[in-house]
């Protein structure tokens, strides 16, 4: 830590004595208030269907997981951890303790080191009220921590309680998503070197380490779990870019990048102007909370995405930047030159603040955080009128299922691809993959964990299918892996709602086989072999260069389509790297559940849904950023004939309950 680093006077200067109470301690008394009826003392959100999102199920995955004792990394793999549901609780009100234990904790450490932050850097206090109430307006409390840290470490002395409270809420922080794991782990081991450089003692890494490891045991989890829920978790988080990316408005990305050059430019003038600058790990560690939160919000650019990296992270952590180093004057900071910088960039940066959350408020993400608001304020009222967690519940299953209802079914269930909030509202007893939303399975281990589930001996005995990709991706690209597990593990038992029922009927060792191989080019056409009595499986290389690398890491790949052509003529539908190196089944095009169910018949190909050639079509942007040779391999996918249903037996489409025993 830095504490002994030199302070300006107006950092340094401190409420005089005899100062109102109210002056110094107003801030962080409306920010509690604030806290504690928007953030801390809401019960989980509602369980019933969105109105704004794809599918919100993962809140309620989260909050079972942890009740459940569901071990990370091995029974559920994702970019949150065991503690996710401090994030966006949903659900069951059991978490009602462990969410507002949680939440008081990080609320805590937020409005008193945001307050110790505007007393060290705002003299005003007017401006200082302002900077902590907009500051716990608009931030996510989980996600500004580390950066408080930050603060709260350059400035503050090495005893300080503070410290000690920070140092164990961002421990906490570290469990519940994945950004917050590499945020707050790169920022302890910068505060390590430092200490280390020092001669010091790394007191507060340590507390960090220690508090993190506290908290994974009192969730439930096992010692030796921690690398395998670190590995599942980069697997994800390596090849959310290439999969997940949507783009959005050109105009959010420029006030994006013009946000992050105001940052940029008064940083290097309080630099050039101050002898008060943080160690070098300590910027590069700002630099990459910027990075971070610029690349959550522009890769899947929707109003989502934008509210979390944007409003609730880049822009508070902004004005937090901006009170670090609000240094005295010195005679090089008066220049001309140098005056009119650091203004331009603290008018933008404010401006931003203001602004940019409420134009989002007109988005669906916003209309999603108003509505939120909402249901808390509604659940306020039905606590006060006698009403228990437990009974509002109930109501909101009910609805839920009277809304969506799924048949009983007699055993254990899942869901496919997404939508498992439907097994829960309507009371079934549920066993999920490892990746519980096939969207997510985007690469071959994360898909490969979910088919190894669904051959295991304990994979659920019914799955309710769709075929719902999302972002206009080929069908059975999502998880691809899985779909020949069902092929494999599975038969089709008919239809108790609007979804086909896969009712499990022991595995058989479906594989596949290597039946031709070809090299093309982005933009020609390839051929697809044909095969009768079998599916078509492809496997392709879509070989990002040294470019192309560095781009995907840095912000988001080029959009790869795959266009198919069939009797009925061309498709085009969106592909990913990860899916065409993974492969996935290309022939007959599966569109619904009954195309799929189609493949358990004497008649295994559709002949108009034959996919007679395919095409990689690239950008004039991705033809620069690829390899420019693909090389094509092509499996038949064999069904075996004592699997296959009686042609007709199906197509009457009538839930026989004989099939389910």
């Amino acid at each position: 830590m830095t504490a002994d680093l030199p302070v300006p006077a107006l950092l340094e200067s401190s409420p005089a004595p005899r100062q109102s109470a109210l002056r110094v301690y107003l801030p962080a008394f409306l920010a509690s208030i604030y806290l504690l009826l928007i953030y801390v003392l809401p019960p989980p959100l509602p369980v019933r269907p969105s109105a704004y999102q794809l599918d919100d199920s993962w809140h309620i995955i989260l909050t079972k997981a942890f009740l459940g004792g569901v071990q990370f990394g091995r029974d559920l793999v994702y970019t949150y951890g065991p503690w996710g549901f401090l994030q966006i609780a949903q659900g069951d009100p059991r978490i009602y303790p462990w969410l507002v234990g949680g939440r008081l904790l990080i609320a805590a450490a937020f409005v008193t080191s945001a307050t110790f932050l505007a007393r060290r850097g705002i003299s005003n206090t007017l401006v200082r009220i302002l900077f902590v109430a907009w500051v716990a307006l608009l931030g996510d409390p989980v996600l500004l921590l580390p950066v408080l840290l930050l603060a709260v470490v350059l400035s503050a002395k090495r005893n300080s309680p503070l410290l000690h409270l920070m140092a164990i809420a961002c421990g906490l922080t570290m469990l519940i998503k994945f950004t917050g794991f590499v945020s707050v782990g790169a920022l302890l081991a910068a505060m390590a070197f430092e200490d280390l450089r020092h001669r010091r003692l790394p007191v507060i890494p340590a507390e960090i380490l220690g508090s993190a490891l506290a908290f994974w045991l009192l969730a439930g989890q096992s010692v030796i779990g921690v690398p395998a829920f670190v590995h599942g978790a980069l697997s994800t988080a390596a090849s959310y870019s290439p999969e997940m990316f949507v783009a959005g408005p050109s105009w959010e990305i420029v006030l994006a990048v013009i946000l992050l050059a105001a940052i940029a430019m008064r940083g290097i003038t309080s630099y050039i102007s101050s002898d008060l600058w943080p160690p070098w790990p300590f910027c590069g560690w700002l630099a990459l909370f910027f990075f971070l939160h610029t690349k959550e919000a522009l890769v899947r650019h929707d109003s989502f995405h934008i509210w979390m990296g944007v409003v609730t992270a880049l822009l508070p952590g902004a004005l937090v930047f901006l009170c670090m180093f609000n240094v005295a004057d010195t005679p090089l900071s008066l220049h001309p030159v140098l005056r009119l910088l650091k203004d331009l960039s603290l008018t933008w940066i404010v401006f931003m603040a203001v602004a940019f959350p409420v134009i989002q408020l007109g988005t669906d993400a916003g209309r999603e955080r108003l509505q939120a608001a909402g249901d808390s304020f509604t659940a306020y009222r039905a606590m006060l009128a006698g009403e228990s967690l437990s009974s509002q519940y109930q109501n909101q299953v009910a609805g839920f299922r009277r809304f969506m209802p799924l048949t009983k079914v007699p055993g254990t269930a899942s869901f496919f691809p997404d939508f498992t909030s439907l097994l829960y509202a309507n009371g079934l007893s549920v066993r999920l993959p490892p990746i519980p939303q096939a969207f997510a399975a985007y690469n071959s281990y994360l898909s490969g964990r979910n088919a190894s589930f669904y051959r295991s001996a304990t994979r659920p005995d019914f799955v309710f299918f769709d075929v719902l990709p999302i972002d206009g991706r080929y069908p059975t690209s999502s998880d691809p892996l899985s779909w020949m597990a069902f092929l494999d593990c599975y038969v089709p038992a008919g239809y108790p709602s609007v979804y086909l029922v896969l009712r499990s009927n022991g595995c058989h060792g479906v594989r596949t086989e290597l039946i031709s191989e070809s090299v093309g080019q982005a933009g020609r056409p390839i051929a697809v072999p044909s095969a009768s009595d079998s599916a078509i499986w492809v496997q392709f290389d879509l070989s990002p260069n040294l470019a192309g690398r560095m781009i995907a890491t840095l912000a988001r790949p080029p959009l790869t389509q795959l266009s198919v052509r069939t009797p009925k003529g061309e498709s085009m539908f969106r592909i990913s790297p990860e899916a065409a190196r993974t492969g996935f089944l290309l022939s007959p095009l599966i569109t619904t559940p009954a195309s799929f169910e189609r493949l358990f018949t004497d008649s295994v190909t559709d002949p108009a849904a034959q996919v007679k050639e395919l095409k990689v079509i690239e950008s004039s942007a991705g033809e620069k950023l690829f390899e420019p040779t693909i090389r094509f391999r092509f499996f038949r996918l064999p069904l075996p004939a004592s699997r296959r249903l009686p042609e007709g037996s199906i197509a009457a489409a009538v839930w026989r309950p004989d099939l389910a025993h």
